[in-house]
């Protein structure tokens, strides 16, 4: 568990953009990496596009449905509610990071640990 990451995302009809970043998300380096996503009621594709992804590939990801309740509410009850890991990364629905970003944040956070 020394490297597990799980990624809160706040998705809200963000089906254009979700496929990139979860891609993004899952070619990280030195870590394992799972998704929680909180989707805040969206109305476009964005819930099928992920469960199709999921089904493809077969990544760990979790998603719950929920009412629109605004992003800063959707990512807090996300937190609530996601797994346990040894860290919790935060991402938007239209992000894309770099490969090492991860393994970064968390030896940034190890070295400067009290």
């Amino acid at each position: 568990m020394a490297n597990d990451v799980v990624v809160i995302i706040s998705t809200y009809n963000g089906g254009r953009n979700i496929i990139r970043q979860l891609d993004s998300i899952f070619s990280q380096d030195g870590v394992n990496v799972s998704v929680f996503i909180r989707d805040d009621h969206s109305t476009d594709n964005t819930i099928s596009a992920i469960e199709e992804y999921k089904q493809k590939y077969g990544y760990k990801i979790d998603i719950i449905k929920g009412e629109n309740e605004g992003y800063a509410k959707s990512f807090l009850d996300a937190l609530r509610d996601a797994p346990l890991a040894s860290y919790y990364a935060f991402s938007d629905q239209d992000d894309v990071w770099a490969k090492e970003k991860l393994i970064k944040c968390i030896k940034e956070f190890e070295h400067n640990e009290i």
